[in-house]
This record gives structure tokens, C-alpha cells and sequence, in this order.
């Protein structure tokens, strides 16, 4: 067992993305970066605090409260990733997936 808990960060200038997977989480730069490991992922706004643990990920915005994201799916053709596509008009953060965070 890993001695890490949780993992938070922030989304300031680049992007940040929460990829969402079976029993896991991750985070990431681009869809290209997390596309190998899942093709659920939460586009974070400019701002945006999140913090994932092995069970759930909370997404806060710039007044601290916490925020829904829409969860997209992202398509690999190719080698590029297609346009991440709305899975959901609006998904509560805390209902994704458990996360692994070591």
C-alpha cells in the first residue's frame, strides 16, 4: 500500500485534465496524455482546484465551492485524439470513479 492519500492541483494557464478510469484516476496535460489509460475525462476551468483520492474526485472553482464538470469521451483516430465528446450535459464530480493516486 502507498503512503499517498490524495493528490490536488490546480488548473493555471495550461490545461488540466482528470482522466476517470475503472478503479483509478489520473491527471493530465491533454487527452493525448491520459487516452492510453481511459477516455473519460473532465475538462477543468481556468482555476479550478481538484483534489482525487481513492475514492472520489472533487472539482472546486475559484470561490472554493465545489463545481460540476461535464465529463467528455475522448476518440483516438489515428495518432490524434478526436474532439472530446459530451458524455453527459452535466455529471457531479463526486460520483466518478474511485481513484488510484500512486
Amino acid at each position: 500500500m502507498c503512503g499517498i492519500v490524495a493528490a490536488v492541483a490546480q488548473r493555471d494557464v495550461a490545461p488540466l485534465l482528470v482522466g476517470l478510469g475503472i478503479g483509478e484516476n489520473f491527471l493530465g496535460s491533454d487527452a493525448q496524455a491520459l487516452i492510453q489509460v481511459t477516455h473519460k475525462m473532465l475538462y477543468l476551468d481556468e482555476g479550478d482546484v481538484v483534489e482525487i483520492t481513492r475514492d472520489r474526485v472533487q472539482a472546486f472553482g475559484l470561490d472554493g465551492q465545489p463545481v460540476e464538470r461535464a465529463v467528455h469521451v475522448a476518440v483516438l483516430r489515428g495518432t490524434d485524439v478526436d474532439q472530446p465528446r459530451s458524455l453527459a450535459k452535466s455529471v457531479t464530480v463526486n460520483s466518478a470513479g474511485a481513484g488510484r493516486v500512486c
